[in-house]
């Protein structure tokens, strides 16, 4: 603990003269307790500035982590929904391809073959590509989660304030369960 002076303006006239006694806990303060203060005061402010550069470094970093999880995600949305319309492509692509194919092939090498058989091979090649595109969880699940986000930013709109009042909160819970069931449902 340091004592400081406590100077004594009454019994002085002017101020430049004020007396100096001593301090209730008996002593003056020492010079060296000033100096000791100062260069625990320069300690300190150097362990804040390096808090200060760490913490700046850190927010940095973690800038650049969400930069990049966000980047990671939009590509993901991306892949999800180009996935999504190559199932729904592949199946015409196939229509388009067996017919024009086989238009000329019963009048030409297999005429034996009838047209109504020709229909029912083409019936159960489009009912096993539909079979085999509908086993993509991972697309399902982020197509999902795209619509959960969807809803749950309007679930957040709805909940913003119009003229200081929170008007739509039944339906803001509706919304919210409704994109919870979307994340389940995968």
């Amino acid at each position: 603990m340091i004592k400081r002076f406590n100077p004594d303006f009454s019994l002085s006239i002017s101020h430049e003269l004020a007396y100096m006694r001593e301090t209730p806990e008996g002593g003056y303060v020492a010079q060296g307790d000033y100096a000791t203060l100062f260069s625990e005061l320069e300690v300190v402010k150097a362990e804040r500035d390096a808090l200060e550069r760490q913490l700046s470094m850190s927010e940095a970093k973690c800038k650049g982590y969400f930069s990049d999880a966000a980047a990671a995600l939009v590509r993901c949305d991306a892949l999800a929904v180009e996935n999504a319309a190559l199932k729904s492509i592949s199946i015409k692509l196939f229509n388009l391809g067996y017919l024009h194919g086989h238009e000329f092939t019963v009048e030409g090498y297999f005429v034996d073959v009838h047209r109504n058989d020709l229909c029912t091979y083409h019936d159960d090649v489009v009912a096993e590509i539909i079979e085999d595109e509908n086993e993509t969880p991972a697309t399902s699940a982020a197509l999902a989660a795209i619509e959960a986000r969807g809803v749950e930013k309007f679930a957040d709109f709805l909940d913003s304030p119009i003229d200081g009042q929170h008007c739509y909160q039944n339906e803001v819970g509706l919304a919210r369960h409704f994109a919870s069931t979307l994340r389940e449902a995968k």
